[in-house]
Order: structure tokens, then sequence, then C-alpha cells
């Protein structure tokens, strides 16, 4: 293949990867969209109020109306009108109803706030079945203006204002897990740093001489094969989206043998994956543990960027199987599979193995981690607000690389990430 062109595509598969993930990449987008940051900050704002008591009422507004300001969705106005209705705030709510009914155009926001008009003029009693269906396409929301007037008792009412207190609960808990992590990582990253200084903490990863070009070639085919066939896949199956990833196993299996077809020896490849017990798997993993804990001050400082890009593109940047969460096991079980298992074994074979093996034979650890964390926040479909704290996730997961020599314990590290961020998506929407 050579390098050049193996470069190449892997710039070409960047680029469609940016592509697919913006808001006009890819196919063009049809009826209606969710819009999932809205829809978590309505149930969190209303759970606040259940737990907390009307008073954080006057709290929970002005943050709806940041995110309205803050969102460019077609149907952000609907997404929180019923949560501003349920804060008390009924006529603002039903203003801004009025005036996206009266839009011209009729388009769909204008005809479905036409919807939400008659309900809370009717009452949920009185309002068409049949209409229901477009009011309940707004998920938890639809749920809330629908269930706005029922006695508390109802059996809708209480599922609904379960899920707002969940939500609020599960934040809760999330947070202040993630500030004990931060502390504790924080803490352990001076004492690397100070043992490191004084020589105790050594890097175990010495890249190896053998194989060269292949590794770079096979990373191309793999890259090209993440991209190109899972959007295939969704193009051709809409329906396999939370499993679309794993049609791409015939790029990783090409890819993953490409190096011994070119007439690399094992053991090279061995070692430039990481491919290797290092000190003992539990060992091994219990670092991957320590390395990431130790990494949380840098995603701390990464998020900034993030948050200061997300407010000037008017969104949040979330990955797409965020969507697919709901309360069928058999989904929470495959997504789960795919974030704790799938993600960290393939991704961290060809990036942390494959692409930085290869760079480390030329550049210095710092510069190859740089380039590998960029990449490998450059293909992922959060897009290019996200780039900041993804970039510096796979700087950390390169870190360990270079520290443990093994690739266990970055996979352990990965593994640990995609599990809390999952765990969260779970417990708020689930």
């Amino acid at each position: 293949m050579g390098t050049a062109l193996a470069c190449l595509v892997i710039l070409l598969a960047v680029v469609a990867a940016q592509w697919h993930s913006s808001p006009g990449g890819g196919a063009p987008r049809q009826g209606f969209e969710r819009d999932m940051a809205l829809g978590l900050m309505g149930r969190y704002v209303v759970g606040m109020k259940g737990l907390l008591g009307e008073e954080s009422a006057a709290l929970g507004i002005p943050q709806l109306e940041k995110a309205i300001e803050g969102s460019h969705h077609p149907q952000k106005q609907l997404f929180l009108a019923p949560v501003l209705v349920e804060l008390g705030a009924r006529k603002k709510a039903l203003a801004g109803l009025q005036r996206l009914a009266a839009e011209p155009g009729g388009g769909l926001s204008s005809r479905d706030a036409t919807l939400f008009l008659e309900l809370y003029r009717q009452g949920s009693l009185s309002f068409g079945t049949a209409r229901r269906p477009e009011i309940e396409k707004y998920g938890w929301t639809g749920a809330l203006a629908l269930s706005h007037d029922l006695a508390a008792g109802d059996p809708e009412r209480r599922a609904v204002v379960r899920a707002a207190l969940r939500t609020f609960a599960g934040a809760v808990v999330f947070i202040t897990g993630a500030v004990a992590a931060l502390m504790g990582g924080t803490v352990l990253l001076i004492l690397a740093l100070l043992w490191r200084r004084r020589g105790g903490l050594r890097a175990r990863f010495s890249p190896p001489e053998s194989p060269g070009q292949p590794l770079i070639e096979a990373f191309a085919f793999y890259l090209a094969g993440m991209i190109v066939l899972p959007a295939l896949a969704l193009r051709l199956l809409p329906g396999l989206a939370p499993a679309s990833v794993l049609l791409a196993l015939p790029a990783v299996i090409l890819a993953l043998g490409w190096p011994m077809l070119r007439g690399a020896e094992w053991k090279g490849i061995r070692t430039a994956l990481g491919w290797h017990r290092g000190q003992g798997v539990w060992r091994e993993m219990g670092a991957g543990v320590v390395g990431y804990l130790a990494g949380l001050p840098l995603l701390a400082l990464a998020l900034v960027p993030v948050m200061l890009l997300s407010r000037f593109a008017g969104k949040v940047p979330s990955h797409p199987i965020v969507n697919e969460i709901s309360g069928d096991p058999a989904t929470l079980a495959l997504i789960a599979l795919l974030g704790c298992v799938w993600a960290p074994v393939v991704e961290e074979t060809f990036f942390r193995g494959m692409l930085f093996g290869y760079l480390r034979r030329r550049l210095h650890w710092v510069v190859s981690g740089i380039a590998t964390g960029l990449l490998f926040a450059l293909i992922h479909p959060q897009g290019w607000v996200a780039v900041p704290v993804l970039g510096m996730i796979g700087f950390t997961l390169c870190a360990i690389r270079q520290w443990r020599g093994s690739i266990i314990a970055p996979m352990t590290a990965h593994a640990l990430n995609n599990g809390a961020v999952l765990f969260f998506a779970f417990l708020m929407l689930a």
C-alpha cells in the first residue's frame, strides 16, 4: 500500500468522519429529531423541584431559558414549554407556543405548537387520542405535557415524575462521585510528577524495530473500514444503529492480519500492539485505573474549551448511541457491550497499539501521543466541538501505554471511562 497512500486514506477517513458527524453531513435529516440535551435539562429541573420544593423552580427557569437560547434545535421551544408550565411559568410557556404557532410557513414546529396549545387549553382528558402520538414523540417532555393536569396519584403522572426524580438524583450522585475522583486524581497526578522527577517512574514501552510500514497500512485499513462500513450499513438498514459498528469486523480482521501478510514477525507485531501481560493482568488493570484517575485533572481542563465551543456552536456534544438508550434490557446490554468491551479492545489495539507503536519509532512519546489523541478525537461522531476532551482522553491513554507497555492498562482505562459515561446516561435516561 505504501506509507504515503496509507496517510492519504487516513486523512480521507477523518474528513468523512467529520462530515458525517456535522449537522449538515451524511444523509438528509427528515421529520422529527429529538434533542437529548434539552430533554435531560427538562427532566433535571423538574426533578430538582420535586426533591427541593417549589423554591427551586425560580432557579430552574433561568437554566431553561439559557438552554433554549443556546440551542439551535428547530423544536427547542416545544421541548421545554411543558417544563416551564410545570415550574409555574404557564403564561410565559403559552405565549412562546402562540408565537411559534403563528410563524408563517406552517412547518413542523408551528403545527406541533398548535397541538400543544390545544392540549393545555382543552386538558389532557379531552385531548383527542388520535393526536397523542404527535405529542408523545417528544419523549419524556411530551409525557409531561400529556399528564400536566392529572392527579398526583395517577399512574401516568407518577411515571413522569419518577423519571424526573431519578434524573436529578442520578446527576447529584454522578457529580459527587466525579468530584471525589477528580480530587483523588489530582493527588495521584502530583505524586506521579514528583516520582517521575526523582527517576522512580520509568516508561516500560520500547518500540520495536519491526514492523514499521505495515503498521500504518493496517491502521489505514482499519480506519477506512470503521468509517465506511457502519455508515453504509446505516443508510441501507437504519434500524441497525446500535450494532452498526460491529459490521466493521471484516476491516478489523483484515487490518490485524495485514502485517503478517506483509511478512512481519509475530513477536514484533505483538510488542508494537502491546499484546502481552506486562507485569501481570491484574496489576496492569490496576495501573489502568490509577492512570485514568491521574488523567482526570487534564480532562477537566479540556472541558473548558469544550464548554466555550458548545456555547459558540449552540449544541452540547453527545454520542449518537445515547439516542438509542431505552428501557429495553437487550438494548442496554448491547450498548454496554459495545462501549465497555468492543471499543476498549478494538480502539486501543489500533490507536494505542498500531498507530502509537508506529509513531513511537520516529517521534517522542508526547508528540506521538498528541497526534494519536487528535486523530482519535476527530474520528468520533461527537463532532469538532468535543475534540479537546476526546483528544485529551486519547493522549491520556497514550501516556498510560507509554508507562506500562502492555495494552491491558489503556484498555482498562478506556473501559472505565466509557463505563462511567454510560452509567451516567443509563441513570439519566433509562
